[in-house]
């Protein structure tokens, strides 16, 4: 029993996260579930992460560490895929911490070989408050409902940790995350996975705590990740117009990636270097026409396009947003 499988593969990339790193760890090495391993990718720190790790390992042998170049996250956690022997695989950050016997709870409701399990909760820590974020009721996670029911419900969830991944699966669809992207790259890999799953299940689990930072880069986004973000949401609506992309609801992605790709393009404005800045506007610009094909909100959309010129990106998008509310709050009353 000792030399077996372990079930869980839990993968962490680390880059200088000395400060929060020991509670990560301990979160995950406190799980009453004992069956698994921590793969612990450090991907180039130059900080004391390496060091914590190592004392961790020598306590605990199923904390491994990897050590890399530093290549990003992305390239962390291919690494950490490429190296798990879990049956399931569970992705949280550096400064996160696994939720408390979140994979006891897990593998009671992984009653087969399910290619994606979706939890249905995490918590936010935003100081020394704890708010806890329920993406789907209790109730939901007991009926029997069909796989194209299912992938709707999850369809729009754009973080890769809220899943559970059958390890086996991934290798078989040669599912890893892309690691040309800077950002947008975990919504990539999620609905990537979703899209090839024949099997998905949504759990009754809080599955992490997410640490909010100010500082983080969802909160300072740079030139790359606004264009990787509007390159993954290109990707998704060219396919979802022409059509190529079943058992999900169409619509639904359309406006999902539509909003998306919007709602960071506004942040053109805030580019410093302006040959970066025309070339985000460019790309914009061209997508247009694109985003008319796509989108069910066709009448907001050419008020965006007229506004383009005159307001600029971040007024207009804040016009077609409120316009996008506006029309959530009437068609919900």
């Amino acid at each position: 029993m000792e030399n077996s499988r372990p079930f869980f593969s839990i993968i962490v990339p680390v880059y200088n996260s000395e400060e929060y790193l020991s509670d990560t760890i301990k979160s995950v090495s406190a799980q009453a579930f004992k069956s698994f391993e921590l793969l612990l990718i450090n991907d180039g720190s130059t900080d004391g992460s390496e060091k914590i790790a190592e004392d961790f390992i020598k306590t605990d042998k199923r904390i491994k560490l990897f050590n890399k170049e530093n290549g990003g996250v992305s390239s962390a956690r291919n690494e950490g895929i490429n190296n798990a022997t879990g049956e399931y695989l569970i992705f949280i950050d550096s400064d996160d911490k696994l939720g408390k016997d979140a994979l006891s709870e897990i593998f009671n409701q992984a009653t087969c070989k399910i290619d994606l399990m979706v939890a249905n909760a995490y918590c936010e820590g935003v100081g020394s408050e704890k708010i806890r974020n329920v993406l789907f009721r209790k109730e939901i996670c007991y009926q029997n409902i069909s796989l194209e029911e299912t992938k709707e419900r999850c369809q729009n969830l754009s973080s890769m940790c809220i899943g559970i991944y059958r390890r086996e699966f991934l290798i078989k669809q040669g599912l890893l995350v892309d690691e040309n992207l800077t950002s947008a790259e975990d919504t990539d890999f999620f609905f990537s996975s979703l899209l090839a799953a024949q099997s998905v299940k949504i759990i009754e689990c809080e599955l992490f705590e997410y640490r909010h930072n100010e500082d983080s880069v969802s909160n300072n986004l740079s030139y790359k990740q606004i264009r990787d973000v509007m390159c993954v949401c290109r990707k998704y609506l060219r396919l979802l117009v022409e059509d190529k992309i079943k058992g999900i609801n169409q619509d639904k992605a359309i406006t999902f990636f539509t909003e998306k790709y919007l709602q960071f393009s506004v942040k053109i404005g805030n580019c410093q270097v302006k040959e970066e800045k025309k070339e985000l506007l460019d790309a914009l610009s061209k997508d247009l026409e694109l985003l008319k094909k796509a989108t069910v909100h066709k009448k907001l959309l050419r008020l965006y396009q007229r506004s383009l010129s005159i307001l600029g990106p971040r007024i207009s998008v804040f016009v077609f947003c409120t316009g996008l509310d506006m029309k959530k709050r009437i068609r919900n009353d």
